[in-house]
């Protein structure tokens, strides 16, 4: 008979990291998005360009451009 020992404190500990790793990600993908949007803007701004324009300028792929429309 194999007897295993339940560790309860350990066990939440761990579903609290996993937990925070998750939103440290979600926090950082959310600044990123938010450093894209300034860029968009501020290439908009210098270059009196449109958003279109300025995401060709700055490289953003054409599936994640309607994202950051909603953004601005």
């Amino acid at each position: 008979m194999c007897i295993t020992e339940y560790d309860e404190a350990r066990t939440f500990a761990e579903q609290r990291e996993e937990g925070r790793a998750e939103g440290r990600e979600e926090g950082r993908a959310e600044g990123r998005a938010e450093e894209r949007v300034l860029l968009i803007r501020n290439v908009m701004a210098n270059l009196k360009t449109s958003a279109d324009k300025a995401m060709d300028i700055l490289g953003i792929p054409a599936a994640e451009r309607s994202r950051y429309l909603t953004m601005l």
